[in-house]
């Protein structure tokens, strides 16, 4: 498809290696977990709060109110700090196991 567009050889090569480029870095940070922001572990605290790993962060955040947990699909949302923007993370049930993942429900449902 890139390379029927109207464009000069050279210009269309550029476009095909910029493009390249941007998958691979989603490939690295989104699906091999490996971005700045990307939460690899989930420890709930008995005081209520979480304590979240990045790639270059470890330490504790509040769940938001906006989070969205249903028996298919988690979506957690986390504010650590004085930072304005705040982490999601998205778990799907068949990325725990199912005792695990019905352990997260409870805990999640115990401190709404």
């Amino acid at each position: 498809m890139l390379l029927a567009l109207p464009l000069r050889g050279w210009v269309k090569w550029v476009v095909l290696f910029c493009f390249s480029g941007y998958s691979a870095h989603l490939f690295y940070t989104t699906y091999l977990l490996r971005g700045a922001r990307t939460i690899q572990a989930l420890r709930a605290l008995p005081d209520g709060r979480w304590q979240i790993t990045t790639a270059t962060y470890t330490g504790i955040a509040d769940l938001l109110g906006n989070s969205t947990v249903t028996t298919s699909l988690s979506v957690l949302r986390f504010k650590r700090g004085e930072q304005y923007f705040p982490l999601s993370c998205v778990i799907f049930p068949d990325s725990l196991d199912s005792g695990r993942y019905r352990g997260l429900l409870i805990a999640l449902r115990e401190r709404a």
